[in-house]
């Protein structure tokens, strides 16, 4: 499906290569690098304030840090255990070179060439030397790579190997290190997991220790499909803003039949949808789903195609295609293209509009269209309870698998610390918008405050894309992270920025969302799903759903006979294992509070 491809496409992994690649290595270079590397400067410790952060080593030998801050820490003197300073910076005494493998999110750029690299080379004393591959060799390249024993020093971006139990045979096999085992090298991410528990969960074993780090957000971008309303419609119809389903099926029929666009024709199209279904529609019935796997109130998981909300949500829209209140054409061919040169057009003709998106409005208008005519709806109660349900990209939130470091590495604990770093403040914030110095999109203020250089530069200039691990924090991701605000040559797009957020907040700031996971399952489990679940259910399953919404079939008469066959296809059995997997999830949180 489309926004499946999609999900991998924009951030998600691909790891291993089968090839000739050695363990990490000493190299010629013993010295700690310059401050300044291949036109990366880098901001001088000197220069930051020394109150925000202290790092050294207690009685046991644990690393001990406060703070996120680690520009101003100092190596010098610190304990140095396998090539491997225990704390502050440099990380590595005599230079080594590690190589990693990693999906390719920079649509073919060599990662080499990356300020973060270079960064890395820098602050760390450490050459990254890059494999990528493409996202659909993961589970093959894996399993070669262990069996071949050509394996890196360190893997990024493997989750769509799927939950950690991919890992059990390499595991069980001694094959990968376990992170608690250089526990003292990583206070970073035992923070996260700490506060985190779930991610913890995800990321251990069956024997109960952790082989792999993840990648964790907690950022707004989770929040998927927004609907956008012409506002201008509204206000020269004299309609308000609808919040009940009621509500907007009367403001549909208005933009059809009252030419809200003043051109004496009837061409207004009241509601598109943009690529595929948006999953948001769903929340407005009392569902969230992402991956059409949903938790009901009473914290059941459901397979959401097969509940009556989808039912539900699926009715009303049939009733609007026939009344040609949504987009009778083109529905499932609407791309964003051709859904932004409708909403750019001179003469407006969407109503409302919908689509895979998240992130903003960019992907389906210009600001000044969306500043000038477009407002972010509200999320529509048509449960008539006064609920609001947000659709949360929940698989995107915790992958698993993210950073291995198999037994190849002979420096496992520079490669922990190494991944240790991106789990701080500083280095997520590192990994997301590249690295801090004088040419780069942030620095550090004499302050020690990261501030954005306004140069005229984007993050995607300088990182190296989803694959590292890392934690995206609330913190990072807030509108007070940086000290300064971003300057944009064009006011109408810094204009419908700060609209948008606002419009944003309003509506979802204080929204949870019901969480699902992608919980490990035993093996018998994952049997069954091999067993019961057929590859032609998700095809099956969509082909009822747009025949019901197209009137090809009638979803009162025909409902029991879909539900039928989607369970003959596998979607009660695997309900019953996701079920099952996430309830001994929520009983390890219950304990693990």
């Amino acid at each position: 499906m489309k926004r499946k491809l999609m999900r991998i496409i924009s951030f998600i992994l691909a790891v291993l290569m089968l090839s000739t690649v050695t363990a990490c290595k000493n190299g010629n270079d013993t010295s700690v690098p310059s401050e300044e590397t291949l036109g990366v400067e880098i901001l001088d410790g000197s220069e930051v304030s020394q109150g925000g952060t202290t790092s050294g080593e207690d009685k046991t030998g644990e690393n001990v840090t406060s703070g996120d801050k680690i520009i101003d820490q100092s190596s010098k003197g610190a304990k140095v255990v396998n090539n491997c300073y225990v704390t502050g910076y440099p990380v590595a005494k005599k230079k080594v070179d590690i190589n990693i493998m990693m999906f390719d999110d920079l649509n073919g750029a060599d990662p080499h060439k990356r300020a973060l690299a270079q960064f890395i080379n820098q602050k760390f004393n450490v050459e990254l030397k890059f494999q990528t591959i493409q996202v659909a060799q993961v589970s093959e390249k894996v399993t070669l790579a262990f069996a071949s024993g050509q394996t890196p020093d360190i893997f990024w971006g493997m989750g769509h190997l799927g939950d950690i139990s991919a890992l059990s045979s390499y595991v069980k096999a001694g094959k990968i290190y376990s992170y608690d085992d250089y526990k003292s090298y990583a206070p970073n991410i035992y923070k996260m997991f700490a506060e985190h528990k779930d991610a913890q969960y995800l990321c251990t074993s069956e024997d109960g220790k952790i082989y792999s780090v993840p990648l964790y957000r907690e950022d707004t971008d989770l929040y998927t499909d927004l609907f956008y309303i012409n506002k201008t419609w509204l206000k020269k119809l004299g309609l308000k803003m609808p919040k009940t389903i009621g509500d907007l099926t009367n403001v549909l029929r208005k933009f059809k039949n009252d030419d809200p666009n003043g051109n004496g024709k009837q061409d207004e199209i009241p509601m598109v949808f943009v690529d595929e279904m948006p999953v948001s529609w769903y929340g407005f019935f009392g569902m969230s789903t992402y991956d059409y796997t949903t938790r009901t109130k009473d914290n059941k998981i459901k397979m959401a195609y097969t509940t009556n909300e989808f039912k539900n949500a699926i009715s009303v829209l049939s009733d609007y295609y026939a009344e040609g209140l949504l987009y009778n054409y083109e529905m499932r061919n609407m791309n964003a293209t051709k859904a932004k040169s409708l909403m750019d057009a001179s003469v407006k003709t969407v109503g409302v509009i919908s689509g895979v998106f998240n992130g903003g409005y960019s992907g389906l208008m210009s600001a000044e269209t969306y500043l000038n005519h477009y407002s972010l709806m509200p999320i529509i109660d048509a449960t008539g309870k006064g609920e609001q349900v947000p659709a949360y990209m929940d698989r995107e939130m915790v992958w698993p698998c993210w950073g291995i470091i198999p037994k190849s590495c002979k420096y496992p604990e520079i490669a922990v610390r190494l991944m240790d770093y991106f789990y701080s403040l500083e280095g997520s914030a590192v990994g997301n918008y590249g690295p801090y110095g004088k040419n780069t999109y942030w620095n550090y203020n004499s302050k020690g405050q990261p501030v954005l250089n306004n140069n005229g530069t984007s993050p995607r200039d300088f990182w190296l894309g989803h694959a590292i691990p890392r934690y995206i924090s609330t913190e990072l991701q807030s509108k007070n992270f940086f000290k300064n605000d971003a300057k944009s040559n064009n006011q109408n797009t810094a204009k419908a920025n700060a609209l948008f957020n606002t419009e944003f907040e309003s509506i979802y700031g204080k929204l949870k969302p019901r969480l699902t996971y992608n919980a490990p399952k035993t093996a018998a489990e994952k049997k069954k799903l091999n067993d019961s679940v057929s590859s032609n259910l998700t095809n099956v399953r969509v082909e009822w759903m747009y025949d019901f919404i197209y009137g090809v079939k009638n979803i009162n008469s025909e409902w029991s006979t879909y539900i039928n066959e989607v369970s003959r296809l596998g979607a009660t059995a695997a309900q019953e294992v996701q079920q099952a997997a996430d309830t001994r999830m929520q009983n390890w949180l219950k304990k693990n509070k």
